[in-house]
């Protein structure tokens, strides 16, 4: 199916992601229709009012009735479930892709739903967000010249794989494709490892405030401190699933990351001015390769 064939594309979740997808499309002037769902009746009201979407409803099945496009902008477990749970009312051709954080789980489980069918799975995972979570906070900007990872098996029809790569160009995200496993390696190291450090920084200070007098304490969290923190407030629903379904390549990272911390008391312990100047330029110099190749 060509992009321009698209007649109508149902959004299931009105989150954060999934109206900021919405919005997108509308930015970009696609020309389908767009109908939302979310189990919540004044969401989907605030939604067609603004205009971000062209319908909205709590009934999932009228919502995915017809859809040439269907994108599950849920938690990942309710990605699984809910996409079998649609799976008998999707009409013949059509194609349903996710924005789930972990790729494995879902793409092996929806792949075998949908073998030996005239409808398609394929995986999806734009890689952009924010801490903050639900309806309000939607971006109509949020992929753009952010990189959107498509996974599939090779068995998936390369005109569908084409349809999704040009469905996420078409509101300025960057295509890349990529087995299932190994962008869970990846993510696991460069989203999930940050995630997890973020909280462990609000665990370590909950469990010394108490050595201080609360109201000095928390006047002393500045920017640093708010800056590393802030992807604690991410929705804690989204990112259990993630770290279970996830786990195994989490673990190795923790893992890698408990011998920096030791290699790093030991530094520290040693009291040798040159080790802790040299540790500190040498990831100071790391992080500005990084973020030098991120902008390419």
């Amino acid at each position: 199916m060509k992009i321009d064939k698209i007649e109508k594309v149902a959004i299931v979740g009105l989150g954060m992601m999934g109206t900021s997808l919405a919005a997108a499309l509308k930015n970009k002037s696609f020309k389908g229709t767009i109908v939302g769902y979310s189990r919540k009746e004044n969401i989907c009201k605030d939604a067609i009012e603004k205009k971000i979407v062209d319908d909205a409803s709590i009934n999932l099945i009228s919502v995915v009735e017809n859809a040439d496009l269907i994108v599950m902008c849920l938690p990942i477990d309710l990605i699984i479930n809910k996409t079998n749970e649609i799976f008998d009312h999707l009409k013949d051709g059509a194609i349903v892709t996710d924005i789930g954080s972990t790729k494995k789980n879902i793409v092996s489980l929806l792949e075998k739903k949908f073998k030996n069918t005239n409808k398609f799975f394929i995986g999806s995972h734009p890689i952009c967000g924010s801490e903050k979570s639900g309806f309000k906070f939607y971006n109509e900007k949020l992929f753009e010249n952010k990189v959107t990872v498509i996974c599939s098996s090779l068995e998936s029809p390369k005109n569908i794989l084409n349809t999704i790569k040009n469905f996420w160009e078409m509101i300025d995200s960057k295509t890349i494709f990529l087995n299932a496993s190994l962008h869970d390696k990846k993510l696991a190291l460069t989203s999930h490892l940050p995630h997890i450090l973020s909280s462990l920084l609000i665990d370590v200070f909950e469990k010394n405030k108490n050595k201080f007098k609360e109201d000095d304490i928390y006047s002393f969290c500045g920017t640093g401190f708010n800056d590393v923190s802030r992807l604690a407030s991410g929705s804690s629903d989204i990112w259990k699933d993630i770290i279970l379904t996830n786990s195994e390549e989490i673990i190795y990272q923790l893992e890698i990351l408990e011998e920096s911390v030791n290699q790093l008391r030991h530094i520290i312990a040693n009291g040798n001015s040159d080790e802790i100047y040299s540790w500190l330029n040498e990831t100071a110099q790391l992080r500005e390769k990084i973020i030098s190749k991120n902008r390419l």
